[in-house]
């Protein structure tokens, strides 16, 4: 955004704020490459943390990040695409838990439902993206099965 906004002829009107891991990183050069071209008055943020998500609070934790983004960046739209570092153990006060297990799924939810609630703070349309299928067949089940719970 702030290598576009030297090349614009009018300031931007709308900010997309794309959040995410590493997938993210795509969809943010995506859609600036995009909005530049046909839509000029759209800039796009980009908040994305490589090798991020839900699972490891103790690397970066999104739901804190989600509140200092909400607080420090103009937008009209957030986007968000999440989850594909995820397929690891997730760990709480009662141990650790394995990917697909019951616990981890209700406390992945939980984390996501905490992490959209802090983006909702902004009173913004949230679009968030689901992950894509992977080249190997048992990752892209493992990405289906974080689809369920995002759609959830």
């Amino acid at each position: 955004a702030a290598d576009a906004d030297t090349k614009r002829q009018e300031p931007p009107q709308e900010y997309v704020v794309v959040i995410g891991d590493t997938m993210a990183e795509q969809l943010a050069q995506g859609l600036a490459e995009a909005f530049f071209t046909e839509h000029p008055e759209v800039a796009v943020i980009k908040k994305v943390r490589a090798a991020s998500g839900h699972v490891r609070q103790d690397f970066y934790n999104w739901v804190t990040e989600a509140g200092n983004i909400v607080a420090n960046n103009r937008a009209t739209a957030f986007v968000v695409m999440l989850g594909v570092n995820d397929r690891q153990q997730l760990r709480d006060e009662k141990g650790f838990h394995d990917f697909c297990s019951d616990r981890w799924r209700e406390i992945y939810a939980k984390r996501i439902d905490d992490f959209l609630a802090k983006l909702k703070e902004k009173n913004t349309p949230i679009y968030v993206v689901g992950m894509p299928a992977v080249s190997l067949q048992r990752g892209s089940a493992d990405m289906q099965y974080v689809n369920e719970i995002l759609r959830e």
